[in-house]
């Protein structure tokens, strides 16, 4: 399962930055492609820090954002004004909400699996690293009902 989750984490994180979404603001600023049946296009803007992204439909696409701990939903290119879903993290370094996955059923729930850590609720004492310490890694799986994400269910806690 960990092994997995590193996969996915690897994708996205080459996916984001194949389509022009920086989630290092410095290190790449164009990306750089040698295949000239390829091009960069934006499809949407308005993120910060996205961390992985998964699609529910052709043009419907969940993404993370690392620092803020949401999961935001761009359909047709447009950003939602509100997060579908927000919730502590803790974002020092390589911490705070990293990946996502999307499990569709036709007849059934849409199922969504958040990857992020969880904050300890202890001060660090420095707000720059983000202000608590880290309680655990988890994999929570989310229903998709009426635009939002309920009822959480843990799945794995690494502490």
């Amino acid at each position: 399962m960990a092994k997995s989750i590193v996969y996915l984490l690897a994708f996205a994180l080459t996916i984001t930055i194949i389509i022009g979404i920086n989630p290092f603001h410095t290190a790449f600023s164009q990306p750089t492609i040698n295949d000239k049946n390829l091009k960069v296009e934006l499809y949407s803007q308005g993120l910060k820090t996205p961390t992985s992204m998964a699609f529910l439909g052709p043009k419907d696409i969940l993404v993370t954002e690392k620092d803020d701990g949401t999961v935001r939903r761009i359909l047709n290119g447009n950003l939602s004004p509100s997060p579908l879903l927000q919730v502590p993290v803790a974002i020092k370094s390589e911490r705070g909400m990293l990946g996502l996955d999307v499990a569709k059923h036709n007849s059934g729930p849409t199922y969504v699996f958040l990857y992020y850590t969880e904050p300890g609720g202890q001060q660090t004492g420095d707000d720059a690293t983000g202000g608590l310490k880290p309680k655990a890694n988890a994999v929570y799986r989310y229903n998709l009902v009426n635009n939002q994400l309920v009822n959480p269910l843990l799945l794995l806690s690494l502490p």
